[in-house]
């Protein structure tokens, strides 16, 4: 689902996952620079950087357990999707 203004709602179903939610993710434009801003404030990733179809992305955890998956898109799927 996409908004006029162009906030964007994905629901991404996975075989290997039960159902249920499993985590809320969110676009960045720069991974590394990212992951540094939240390092150096006090957060860490979970696991190492994966490459995907669509681009790289990783894994935080929020305050209260939540994970979070940060994306940083490959440019040919922001100029089709996004």
């Amino acid at each position: 689902m996409k908004s006029p203004e162009g906030a964007c709602v994905e629901l991404i179903e996975a075989p290997q996952f039960e159902v249920g939610l499993y985590s809320v993710g969110t676009d960045v434009d720069d991974l590394d620079e990212t992951i540094e801003y939240l390092k150096k404030n006090g957060c860490q990733p979970i696991g190492e950087i994966a490459n995907t179809t669509v681009g790289r992305q990783v894994f935080i955890k929020d305050p209260n357990g939540v994970r979070i998956c940060l994306i940083e898109h490959m440019q040919e799927y922001r100029e089709k999707y996004m």
